[in-house]
Parts: structure tokens; C-alpha cells; sequence
């Protein structure tokens, strides 16, 4: 009857899954494009960067892809504060067409995952500065010198790179070539949002990086952002994480791997039964009662004289170990060997206790020689 139970427990939860996946997928909620993205009318967004360059005549190109590409050799990729660091293969495809074919990639951030990328051209991030200026004449047009807003400064050293921007003795941007191409790295991140475009001198900064070679297309990597297609067609674009999970086959199957492996946790652990309470804890018997069972047990079988014969041999077995006497001779052969080879006077108490375990009287008597034969094995312990 159990097992029935699980069973339909089980098939009402994946009920209840699918019914929440198909929720999700009819409720069609658009979801917000991430940060710096070419779409974003946010603060932090680039919609507006965007819209100017359409503006002043360049093809701008702010679709998600089915995979990353290297920029062409008349187009620009610009990389705004990327959220997903590069991989291996990425760069691998990038540095090759950039070395063979050319093109320009400009990369710009002050985040973790900007850090990583710039650690790959050998630059990482520093504290923050301001007073970002122009380093000339690498930016000529439109007329820009200096701004005040606070970037990381870059750190390292390429025999190759030339400076861009500078803060103070700092530098906030450089730009080296790389074969037939050119990668410009920057950290203002602010001149590129749609509040940063709203100051005319971030504006101009931004406009110089991004048109410093003339290119004609000018693309903006929405890759690593989270800006995804798994086709060609639009309705397919698939942004952040969640909307992986809940509009990708891939996602979905995963989503129902997961349901799948907790419902079998679930029921294998079943069968096991429900939690047993702990026992209640009985207080133990303390050793003294049972060593006086023992001696009760002993007494009411008459083992009194048993008892006296093994402290006697233990005497002897204590001292024939030391003197190299034979414990199995009689008492009087015993003493006549030991008073033979032990110097000093014969021991009178030794042949009296032995004397007297022979033939205890009573069980009073048989705990005081006890008592004497325990003493008198500590002594020659004690003192061999």
C-alpha cells in the first residue's frame, strides 16, 4: 500500500512540472536584456550607444549569434563588460582570425570576469582613479582631453601596446596589433551606458575608441552577455540562464533529469521504513556487583578452600619466579629450598600465611588471609 502511495505521489509531482513548464513557456514573459547590452534602454544598458552609431551612418549590428565569431576586416567587435569569461576555443577562433584576416576588437570593463579577459593580453585591473585624459595623438577626432570619472586602472606591460588613456601616471586604456588585426583593452566602462552617453565628454571618449581605425560595421558582442540563439530564426533568442532552461530542448531535458534523479532518490529511500526513535538509555550495572556476585557465587558452592589454595600458589609462583624455585613443591620443601637461597633470617610470617591457607576455618578467616596474601604480593612486586 506504500509503494502505491510513492508511486502516485510521484506521478502527481511530475504532473505538477510539467504543468509549471508549460506555464512558463505559454506565459511568454519577455525577459530584460542583461546589462551593457546593444538592446538595454536601462542606466547601465547600450541601447543609446547603439542608436547613435546607426546615426552617424555605421553599420551597426546588435543581434545575438548562433555562435562567437571573429570580427571581419572592416568591422570593429565591441566587448562591453562581459559576463561570461572567453574560452579556450573562443580565443583560439578570435587570435586566428584577427592574425589572418584582420579586423579590431575592443574590449572594455572593470568587472571579475573583464579582469580575466584582460589577464590573457597580460594586463589585470588596479584601484580606481579618476581624471581619465587622452594620450596624443593615438585620438584625434572628434576633440577629446580629459574627463573626471572614476575607472580601474590597467596594470601590466606589452613591448607592442601603445597607450590610449591615461590616469595620472596610470594608464586606463592601450591598444597593440595582432597580426593583421588590432585589440584595444579599456576599462571606462561608464562612457558606453545610456547615463554615461548623457555627459558630452564620456561621449566623445566612447565615439573615439570605437571609430579610432574608420571601420564600417561596427558589432557588438552580445555572446558574452548571455544573448544566445540555439537557430537563425529571432523568436529563438535566448537570454540569461533562465530562459535557457525553460525555451532550450537542451534546458528543458536537464530540468527533467533533475526532476527525474529526485523522484528515484526519493522513492529508493523509501523502503527503508520510517525513523526509528533512539532507545531509551538503562543505566548499567556497576562492576563491583558483578565481582560480588562472583564471590557470593563462589561462597554458596563452597569454594572456600579453592579460593586459599590459589592464593598460596600465587605466593609461591611470585617467589620461585625470583629465586628459581619449583612453586609445585610442598609448602615445608618449598621454604627449606627458599630459606637455602635467600639471604637473611628464615621469613616466619611467609610459612605461617602459607600454613594457615591450607586450612581456613571460615569465610571471616579466609578474607583476612586474603588480605594478608594480597599485601604480601605488592611487597615482593614492589620491592622484587
Amino acid at each position: 500500500m506504500t509503494r502505491r502511495r510513492d508511486i502516485a505521489l510521484a506521478l502527481g509531482l511530475a504532473v505538477v512540472l510539467v504543468a509549471v513548464g508549460l506555464a512558463s513557456l505559454l506565459a511568454q514573459t519577455p525577459a530584460e536584456p542583461p546589462d551593457h547590452s546593444a538592446i538595454s534602454t536601462a542606466s547601465r544598458g547600450a541601447g543609446a550607444l547603439a542608436e547613435w552609431l546607426a546615426a552617424l551612418g555605421y553599420d551597426v549590428v546588435t543581434e545575438p549569434q548562433t555562435q562567437f565569431e571573429q570580427p571581419a576586416p572592416d568591422e570593429i567587435l565591441v566587448m562591453l563588460e562581459p559576463a561570461f569569461a572567453v574560452t579556450e576555443a573562443e580565443w583560439r577562433t578570435l587570435e586566428r582570425g584577427l592574425r589572418d584576416d584582420g579586423g579590431r576588437v575592443l574590449i572594455v570593463g572593470d568587472g571579475l570576469v573583464a579582469g580575466v579577459v584582460f589577464g590573457h593580453f597580460g594586463y589585470r585591473l588596479g584601484p580606481q582613479a579618476r581624471s581619465v585624459q587622452a594620450v596624443l595623438p593615438v585620438l584625434t577626432a572628434p576633440a577629446f582631453t580629459r574627463v573626471f570619472t572614476d575607472t580601474a586602472v590597467l596594470q601590466g606591460e606589452r613591448a607592442d601596446a601603445a597607450p590610449v588613456l591615461s590616469v595620472g601616471d596610470d594608464l586606463a586604456a592601450v591598444t597593440f596589433p595582432l597580426g593583421r588585426g588590432s585589440v584595444t583593452l579599456a576599462t571606462p566602462i561608464a562612457a558606453f551606458t545610456n547615463d554615461g552617453l548623457r555627459d558630452p565628454d564620456l561621449a566623445r571618449l566612447a565615439l573615439n575608441l570605437i571609430t579610432a581605425t574608420a571601420p564600417e560595421r561596427v558589432r557588438f558582442d552580445e555572446w558574452h552577455l548571455g544573448r544566445r540563439t540555439v537557430t537563425a530564426t529571432p523568436s529563438s533568442e535566448v537570454i540569461g540562464p533562465e530562459a535557457w532552461l525553460l525555451r532550450t530542448s537542451a534546458g528543458r531535458g536537464l530540468l527533467f533529469l533533475i526532476a527525474l534523479t529526485v523522484i528515484g532518490l526519493w522513492l529508493h529511500g523509501r523502503p527503508f521504513g520510517r525513523p526509528v526513535p533512539p532507545m531509551i538509555t538503562r543505566a548499567r550495572r556497576a562492576p563491583m556487583e558483578y565481582v560480588d556476585a562472583l564471590a557470593r557465587l563462589a561462597q554458596r558452592a563452597g569454594h572456600r578452600q579453592a579460593a586459599a589454595d590459589d592464593y598460596r600458589l600465587r605466593i609461591k609462583r611470585q617467589l620461585g619466579q625470583r629465586y628459581r624455585i619449583d612453586p609445585g613443591l610442598t609448602d615445608a620443601d618449598f621454604l627449606n629450598r627458599l630459606n637455602a637461597v635467600r639471604p637473611g633470617a628464615p621469613d616466619s610470617d611467609l610459612e605461617r600465611l602459607l600454613e594457615r591457607l591450607n586450612a581456613p576455618q571460615n569465610d571471616a578467616e579466609l578474607l583476612r588471609l586474603a588480605e594478608l596474601a594480597a599485601r604480601r604480593l605488592n611487597e615482593e612486586t614492589l620491592h622484587p
